[in-house]
Parts: structure tokens; sequence; C-alpha cells
């Protein structure tokens, strides 16, 4: 059975919206200067507000993943700034991580898939149990995601860090939504049950 996703939305315009800002922050900083990282920080919380308008007005919505994401750089941006420190920033992406791992992997133990309130629109119909193991799965992930990000920000420089946003967590997002396929592939419903079946259904 091929599994064939569906999604309205531009993925290109999506994928600019949600990385154009850590695009923007790698840009601004300067390696060799200490303090441009201040400059980058601000720049990069600007970015987040126009991503936040670009996606309401480009996509007509946005997404919960892009309002926790904005409100965690503002916040550790400006702790960063306020503190002239860079460990605010630096800590941006494993808060964010656990917050996504604690969030799914609660869900899971409560019989709830909160992975699918945000990924259904761009998936095929599929049981309940499917997306229990998704989110399951994903929220491990996460756990790695920010167990690797604390151990990268403080053994690494902070210009090395940032190209890991590029070179690692990117292609580990792909691995990891890769080895979701299996889980789609067995537990896919026929189009005819997709509005019948309740959230409790196995």
């Amino acid at each position: 059975m091929t599994i064939k996703i569906e999604n309205k939305q531009n993925p290109w315009v999506k994928l600019l919206i949600e990385l154009g800002p850590i695009g923007i922050f790698i840009f601004m900083y300067d390696a060799e200067d200490p303090e441009s990282v201040y400059r980058a920080v601000g720049v990069f919380m600007a970015a987040m507000m126009v991503s936040l308008i670009a996606s309401k007005i480009l996509l007509k919505e946005i997404s919960l993943m892009l309002k926790i994401s904005a409100g965690l750089v503002v916040v550790t941006g400006g702790l960063t700034i306020y503190f002239h420190s860079e460990t605010f920033i630096k800590m941006k992406p494993t808060v964010l991580y656990a917050l996504i791992a604690v969030t799914l992997l609660g869900g899971y133990f409560r019989k709830k898939a909160f992975l699918k309130n945000v990924l259904e629109a761009g998936f095929p119909p599929m049981k309940q149990q499917g997306w229990l193991l998704m989110s399951r799965n994903v929220g491990l992930f996460h756990i790695g995601f920010a167990i690797l990000n604390e151990l990268i920000w403080r053994n690494f420089t902070m210009e090395q860090w940032l190209w890991t946003k590029v070179w690692v967590f990117f292609p580990l997002s792909f691995v990891m939504m890769a080895f979701q396929f299996s889980i789609i592939q067995k537990h896919l419903l026929p189009e005819e049950d997709s509005v019948s079946e309740s959230p409790e259904e196995k």
C-alpha cells in the first residue's frame, strides 16, 4: 500500500518560515566578535516575530510549535541580552525539546496522542494506536535531542553549536520521521473508516 500524505500548505513556505530565523541568527553571528552574539540574538527575536506574522498571512494559521518556539526565543533571548550571557539562548532548544518530550510521553501514558493534533492535517488517516506509538517515539527522540543539545553547547564553541542546527539536528529530524513510516504503514485506516473511528479506538 502506498502512503499518500496530503497537505495543501506549501511545504517550502512552511520550512522557510520555521527555519528562516535560525538562518538569520547564524548569518548575523561573527565568531571573531564575541559581542555579535547579542546583536544576533536581538535580530533572531525580531525574525521570530516576522515568522509569526508570515505564517498567519501565508499559511492562514500559526502552529502551536511555532508559537512555543517564538515564546522561548523571546524569553531566553531577553535573558541573554539582559544578563549578557549566551547560556540562556543556548539552553532554549533544550527547554523546547524537553517540553515536547514531556508533553508527548505524558500524553502517551494517558492514552492521548497529542502528536495527532499537530500533524494530522499532513498525514493519511491512521488508527489511534498508530498516533500513540508515534507520540511515544517522537517523545523519546526529543529526550535524546535535549541531551545532545546540552552536550554540544557545553563542550563546543558558539559557532560550532549554531552550525549543529543545520548539520546535526535538522538531518536528525528527518531520520526521526523516517523511522515512523513503518508505524504509519501498519496503522493506516481505509478512507471510509477514517471519519467513523473514535479517539479511543485502537
